[in-house]
């Protein structure tokens, strides 16, 4: 895969990660620049940590306003009212309907860039 690096000791084998826990991306969370595997930021991302800052806030926000649409989607379609409903709680399950898949894919999508997001904010 381009822009990849295989880091070996990612995950055990025979555990039950998926093969992308064996890969670490080689580009900045900001502005996509190649850098060290280990590292989300650039040097130049890192020598403007409030740029930086507010470019991965900015991320962050985009997805969360995304998935608060899909949930209300949902919630109109008549799939809320799961045990968490103030927090997007969603009780549809129809494989059949687009929407649910966007909405697993933009929480997942969600999780990484706040994954992300913590990573970098830690080293600026």
């Amino acid at each position: 895969v381009p822009g990849h690096v295989a880091t070996g000791a990612a995950a055990a084998p025979g555990s039950s990660a998926t093969i992308d826990a064996y890969y670490l991306s080689r580009h900045c969370a900001v502005c996509d620049e190649l850098t060290r595997a280990a590292e989300p930021l650039c040097e130049r991302c890192r020598a403007s940590p409030q740029v930086a800052a507010v470019v991965l806030a900015a991320r962050a926000a985009r997805l969360e306003r995304q998935h608060q649409h899909l949930v209300r989607l949902c919630q109109s379609c008549g799939g809320g009212g799961g045990l968490n409903v103030r927090h997007g709680g969603v009780v549809c399950g129809s494989l059949d309907c687009g929407v649910y898949y966007e909405r697993h894919k933009v929480v997942g999508e969600l999780r990484g860039m706040c994954a992300v997001a913590a990573a970098g904010l830690q080293l600026l």
